[in-house]
């Protein structure tokens, strides 16, 4: 169902994931993108932790591929920002239809895109 396990993080929130639907029945369901959050407390213990930091529906007719947005909160942009633009993850694809209950979780890469530079025109 997931496309490729590199997912593009563009103007710092919004990601996009290419899902593809086989066969020729509706695919319907909702996508949870979760991260690991370390925090110490009292001096040097860690704990890790998992945070979710995005999540949307999707809805792909029978034999086709589409690309879904998901919006990454506030807690995903800090996560990113803090690993330098390349954040590893789960991607959590819960499918309601045509498989009822059927659920995949898939590693995936989140890489954010550089800004393009804006070109100079000379007159």
């Amino acid at each position: 169902m997931l496309a490729s396990a590199n997912i593009r993080v563009k103007s710092g929130h919004v990601s996009l994931v290419k899902l593809e639907c086989f066969g020729s029945a509706t695919c319907s369901g909702s996508l949870t993108l979760v991260g690991k959050v370390t925090t110490t407390s009292k001096g040097r213990r860690r704990h890790t932790r998992t945070a979710t930091i995005g999540t949307a529906g999707f809805s792909i007719r029978g034999d086709a591929t589409t690309v879904v947005k998901i919006n990454i909160n506030a807690v995903g942009r800090t996560l990113l920002h803090a690993a330098r633009g390349h954040l590893g993850a789960s991607l959590t694809i819960d499918e309601l239809s045509p498989h009822a209950d059927s659920t995949q979780a898939k590693t995936v890469h989140l890489v954010q895109e550089k800004p393009q530079a804006k070109s100079k025109i000379k007159e």
